[in-house]
């Protein structure tokens, strides 16, 4: 129909309702609300943007997708994938990978969206956030994500100025693992706004790496918007990273980085999680 139809299998990356296609982005670009792209094999290829009000699943299939060349707006062309806001997506099963040096951040996130059994990572060592969450809200879930030296894992970016007043509300579940600094961060001037809508919630995981909170988001942070109530905290050399400051009542930080019970203050405990009432 669009010239992009594949009947050889040899050819075919990546499919949707069994209709073949030669890239991952001509599968993504003819996917229509609530279709599943599967990627069929491991490949390379351009960065994608994925466009307002789309509803996708992008089933990686164990397979890696390594990003050759960025995307992003004109003549500021960073990203390995841009998803846009009014979105749902995700992804699932597999990995993508930074395979070229003009990729400096792999994922820039407007959406709302789901990494699940993900891998992030980087060939080259060339981007400075892996995933930027500037909008929506973010499930990062049984995944890794690996940054180079003295990079982003991930932020948690409030910019309402930026036409975002939304925020970004990200949580980490699961057995994710990740590797890298995260940040709480503060994208153009904030005066007149009021306090910040972007959270970040950590029910469980490994983190290895400082989290980095903005000055003007620390009160703020300290008050909820930052809540940790399960997982393991230590820096790039394995030393514990002190987050008790964030850590929700009925929990507390061990001096071996973890997040446990707080048997002198919680009175009863669901799944793990010690609650003061």
């Amino acid at each position: 129909e669009n010239g992009t139809v594949q009947t050889d299998t040899e050819k075919a990356v990546a499919s949707v309702k069994g209709i073949s296609y030669s890239t991952l982005q001509e599968a993504i670009k003819n996917a229509k609300p609530g279709d599943t792209v599967k990627l069929l094999k491991s490949t390379e290829g351009s960065g994608i943007v994925i466009p307002e009000g789309s509803e996708l699943t992008i089933d990686l299939n164990r397979c890696t997708y390594t990003v050759t060349s960025a995307v992003g707006s004109t003549g500021t062309e960073s990203n390995g994938f841009q998803l846009l806001k009014d979105s749902t997506i995700t992804f699932k099963n597999g990995t993508i990978t930074a395979g070229a040096p003009a990729v400096q951040i792999l994922i820039q996130n407007y959406s709302n969206l789901t990494l699940d059994n993900v891998t992030l990572n980087d060939k080259n060592s060339s981007c400075s956030y892996m995933l930027s969450n500037n909008n929506g809200d973010v499930l990062i879930k049984d995944s890794t994500i690996t940054a180079p030296a003295n990079s982003f894992a991930f932020d948690v970016c409030w910019g309402p100025n930026k036409g975002y007043p939304d925020g970004t509300q990200v949580t980490v579940e699961g057995n994710s693992k990740i590797n890298g600094k995260v940040e709480i961060g503060v994208w153009g001037d904030l005066t007149g706004q009021p306090d910040s809508k972007s959270t970040l919630h950590i029910t469980g995981g490994e983190f290895n790496g400082e989290i980095v909170v903005d000055e003007a988001l620390k009160e703020q942070a300290k008050e909820g918007n930052v809540s940790i109530s399960g997982g393991t905290f230590r820096d790039a050399s394995g030393k514990p990273i002190d987050v008790s400051g964030y850590v929700v009542p009925g929990m507390k930080q061990d001096d071996d980085g973890n997040i446990v019970v707080d048997t002198t203050t919680a009175v009863a405990e669901v799944n793990g999680v010690g609650y003061t009432n």
